[in-house]
């Protein structure tokens, strides 16, 4: 299920989702989340979490910094 905030990532929880997708982290639109609060949603759950959105090849390398791929 697809989550921009805490309160969201709680609902897919309930929800029984397998996978959450934290959208936007890079300034893609108003709602982009940054890479900092990206981090800080993602210790909220126990859930594998997917970027999604504003991903390019310029920023791609600030991903592989903070993500295991």
């Amino acid at each position: 299920g697809s989550a921009h905030n805490y309160k969201e990532i709680k609902i897919k929880e309930n929800q029984g989702v397998v996978a959450i997708f934290l959208s936007s982290i890079f300034k893609h639109n108003k709602n982009y989340l940054g890479i900092n609060k990206f981090i800080l949603l993602k210790r909220f759950t126990l859930k594998e979490v997917v970027v999604l959105g504003g991903i390019s090849k310029k920023n791609l390398m600030k991903l592989e910094e903070i993500l295991p791929l």
